[in-house]
């Protein structure tokens, strides 16, 4: 995709988001509002995925940097393959 196709698609996702908004806001205005109880929990649920996703990902990048950085655990040595020779 070219990044005029990905403004595009942006602007109708942006677009299609605010007239929901707006079709809602109506609703309530003229009192015809029905609960949407599962739009709001489906909602709460994105954003919880969502953050979720976030600690993951931050507990993996710990993890990453700490195997990248690992020593051997009782000595402080850092480690490196095949050098390790029993005492």
């Amino acid at each position: 995709m070219t990044t005029i196709e990905q403004q595009l698609e942006v602007v109708t996702n942006a677009y299609k988001d605010v007239k929901v908004k707006l079709d809602r806001l109506e609703e309530l205005r003229s009192g015809t509002a029905q609960p949407r109880w599962n739009e709001l929990l489906e909602e709460k649920l994105k954003r919880a995925s969502t953050e979720r996703d976030l600690e993951v990902a931050k507990r993996r990048k710990v993890v990453e940097t700490l195997a990248m950085t690992s020593t051997f655990p009782t000595c402080g040595i850092p480690m490196k393959q095949n050098t390790y020779q029993p005492l």
